[in-house]
């Protein structure tokens, strides 16, 4: 099973599977994204979920403050 992630405002639309980040499947798609670390230690990769959900997994948000998480961002 893969989720159909798109990017906005550009609508670019790309396909992530469960086993990857939406760093490895927006580079693998061929999207030039933002990243130094690949790994969300660096806050490069900062996004903000505008519908769905995220599984917590291997992405990192101490970089944020409480009210910017509860607006969803996330690496």
């Amino acid at each position: 099973m893969s989720y159909k992630i798109t990017v906005q405002p550009s609508g670019h639309t790309f396909e992530a599977e469960p086993s990857e980040t939406l760093l490895e499947a927006g580079l693998r798609a061929g999207l030039n994204l933002d990243h130094s670390c690949a790994t969300g230690s660096c806050g490069d990769c900062k996004a903000r979920l505008l519908a769905g959900t995220l599984a917590t997994g291997r992405h990192h948000d101490f970089c944020f403050s409480p009210p910017e998480r509860e607006q969803g961002w996330f690496l």
